[in-house]
């Protein structure tokens, strides 16, 4: 067994490729029951955090020898969503968009609920979104760099994701913190103190979706 200390970009389901292990594996390992209690979210880790990595199991099959044995190997995916929330009056619902990851192109159409889904690799860096009705306009996806709500910065990203902080993510309690803060109380209809407060981040991480 190895710790592996996480990194920009790491989720479990990319250690566990690495690792040569599925992800649920992983996660459901006793010795990874306390950071399952602290993160909750497997796609969600924080720099530093420590995920205990077990042994490789050797795994044995019965087999007739001098023939040949086919064996599917099952490549775990990983799940992408995201959500357009606009308040204009140019809707993107229904509307087509190229999404590129890591080189590859995959094209659609959002659905009504304004969400874009598809399957990717666990191991996807990054990414970026096109709309043929807003070609001036690129969307940049970084995958695994979301940290956790429990940490300023995650809170500051989740801002930034529904436009409520418009600055450069500085991972400080800072001034413009409190003021993206006190905008959402106001947007969603709570008492506006800019308090990071339980009830504001399990809001806040609802309304984000992650």
């Amino acid at each position: 067994m190895r710790n592996h200390i996480t990194r920009k970009g790491d989720c479990v389901l990319s250690i566990a490729k690495k690792s040569g292990m599925t992800g649920e594996k992983l996660w459901d390992h006793p010795e990874n029951k306390k950071l399952k209690t602290l993160r909750n979210n497997p796609s969600v880790l924080n720099p530093g955090d420590i995920v205990l990595v077990p042994d490789k199991e050797i795994k044995e099959v019965p087999g007739d020898t001098e023939k040949q044995h086919k064996f599917k190997l099952k490549i775990e995916q990983g799940k992408f969503r995201f959500r357009f929330i606009q308040n204009d009056q140019l809707s993107p619902a229904q509307q087509d968009y190229k999404l590129n990851i890591d080189g590859q192109w995959f094209s659609g159409c959002v659905n009504a609920g304004g969400w874009i889904e598809c399957n990717i690799r666990p191991d996807s860096k990054n990414g970026k979104i096109l709309f043929k009705w807003r070609q001036d306009r690129e969307i940049e996806l970084k995958f695994g760099h979301l940290n956790p709500v429990s940490e300023i910065e995650g809170v500051q990203q989740r801002l930034a994701n529904l436009g409520f902080y418009n600055t450069k993510i500085t991972a400080e309690n800072d001034h413009y913190t409190m003021i993206s803060l006190i905008a959402f109380q106001k947007y969603m209809g709570h008492d506006p103190d800019g308090k990071l407060k339980p009830e504001l981040l399990n809001t806040l991480t609802k309304v984000h979706g992650s």
